[in-house]
């Protein structure tokens, strides 16, 4: 008898686990919800107008791209010819938006 009760303990808890785990991912894209450069990009444009001002804008084009495993963007301001000084820097987890990262350099 305990060792019935013993099974259907563990297999209740592994379907408990499964379904958790299937409802979690069930509306996540397959590209996860920053799939592309152009939407990593957007969405820096936004967070860094709200961080940082409009005239953060001036760092445009931004540049993106995955960092090596792929699993992250990372967004890198620009400098007009001529200009020093440093760049910001966003890096955004692809599969749910999280912004991991915001600097900017010197």
């Amino acid at each position: 008898m305990k060792r019935i009760f013993g099974i259907l303990t563990i297999s209740c808890f592994c379907l408990i686990v499964y379904a958790y785990k299937n409802f979690q991912n069930e509306n996540v894209p397959r590209a996860g919800f920053v799939p592309d450069e152009k939407t990593a990009i957007s969405i820096a444009e936004i967070i860094l107008a709200r961080s940082y001002g409009k005239e953060i804008l001036n760092q445009k084009p931004f540049k993106a791209h995955l960092n090596r495993d792929s699993t992250k963007w990372i967004v890198i301001g620009s400098l007009k010819k001529g200009e020093v000084g440093g760049v910001v820097e966003l890096v955004i987890q692809r599969s749910d938006c999280k912004i991991l990262r915001l600097t900017h350099g010197k």
